[in-house]
């Protein structure tokens, strides 16, 4: 008995791309927003965002995003699906934040960090676990 060529195609083909790498794991990226080596807490009511960004804008790596906590600056990096990681590669941080309420919300870091902006970079390695300190004073990503 021989097995209906369709069926054979959809074991095959999933099980081909895993073998090829896709849907591997990226890393887990966590860390804490620091000033001048204090740790970072924001303005009474703020909300802070980082975005990493590929530094290359032809590189086929996702957006992936962080919401530090705005008394201790801690965060962790969400990959572009949830419980994937971030892929390794080299990423420019954003870094932005504001008071949301009444009238237009203005940057508590006046654009020092945007896309444009932004010195700060990080290049993702293949280790499972990387733990990050981001100093906005001083501008610079460590790895710890």
């Amino acid at each position: 008995m021989t097995l209906p060529r369709t069926l054979v195609l959809l074991f095959l083909v999933p099980a081909a791309a895993l073998a090829g790498g896709c849907g591997s794991k990226g890393a887990k990226v966590t860390g804490q927003l620091v000033m001048n080596g204090a740790p970072y807490s924001a303005p009474a009511g703020a909300t802070l965002q980082m975005q990493f960004l590929p530094t290359n804008m032809t590189d086929p790596l996702p957006t992936c995003s962080a919401q530090p906590d705005p008394k201790t600056g801690e965060f962790e990096v969400v990959g572009p699906v949830v419980g994937q990681g971030v892929l390794p590669g080299k990423y420019k941080i954003t870094v932005s934040g504001g008071v949301y309420g009444s009238g237009p919300v203005k940057d508590i870091f006046n654009d020092a960090y945007s896309a444009n902006n932004t010195p700060l970079v990080y290049e993702v390695t293949a280790d499972a676990d990387q733990k990050i300190v981001v100093d906005l004073g001083k501008k610079t990503v460590t790895k710890q």
